[in-house]
């Protein structure tokens, strides 16, 4: 049995940050994560001794929003493909035991960013999720940007 979680880590680009995870998802023995505000720049593969951290980032080399996932290294075998899409959306498919797994990591934009934005965003969404293939079980992970009921604070 795999275990699934989405954590908005607000950066990975500090000393010692991809450590500080790695030993933090070991702890709760997280077997695949999806990731958000990675704060990486272009799209790759990094390793820890125990996660492989696929990520998706801007392609402007500036080091804002960011998707990605950690995979815990002994199912990383079971990676059939990464797509980096761009700083918001990226997608992983998982070998499984009886079916696949896909799965998409997804950092909205803010309510206050502007309706192109949000419609592209949504849109670049759609059609990732209507092209994992039909059979695989699917899964969304990812922070909405969503707020609760009409109060500006909490």
């Amino acid at each position: 049995d795999l275990r699934f979680g989405s954590w908005n880590i607000r950066t990975l680009n500090q000393p010692g940050a991809m450590i500080t995870v790695s030993n933090e998802l070991a702890k709760h023995k997280m077997d695949v994560i999806a990731l958000q505000e990675t704060r990486w720049p272009g799209s790759g593969k990094e390793s820890t001794r125990d996660y492989d951290i696929f990520y998706s980032g801007t392609s402007n080399n500036r080091y804002y929003g960011g998707v990605g996932f950690a995979i815990k290294r002994k199912y990383s075998d079971g990676v059939m493909r990464f797509e980096a899409v761009d700083e918001r959306l990226c997608y992983l498919r998982l070998k499984g035991r009886f079916k696949n797994i896909s799965v998409i990591s997804m950092y909205a934009p803010t309510e206050e960013s502007d309706d192109e934005t949000k419609e592209l965003f949504y849109s670049k969404l759609d059609t990732l999720f209507q092209s994992m293939p039909s059979y695989d079980y699917k899964l969304v992970f990812g922070d909405a940007n969503a707020k609760v009921g009409q109060e500006e604070r909490w």
